[in-house]
């Protein structure tokens, strides 16, 4: 089962009693502060559950494809 933004904002809704608007806008607001943190170079962690962090990967300049 894939849990969708929508049944994700309901779900804690349900379970928290706020009203889906407000638990769509702190979703989308964590979403995007998380993001900032992670293109400025940053890291997020929440102890004992999440971490996110970004890596560059590096790749091959030019790399060669051979059609034989």
């Amino acid at each position: 089962m894939t849990m969708t933004k929508n049944s994700t904002v309901q779900e804690i809704g349900r379970r928290t009693r706020l009203k889906n608007r407000d638990v769509q806008l702190m979703l989308e607001t964590l979403v995007e502060v998380w993001t900032e943190e992670l293109v400025n170079g940053g890291r997020v962690e929440i102890e004992h559950f999440l971490v996110l962090d970004v890596q560059t990967i590096e790749r091959a300049a030019n790399p060669v494809c051979h059609n034989e």
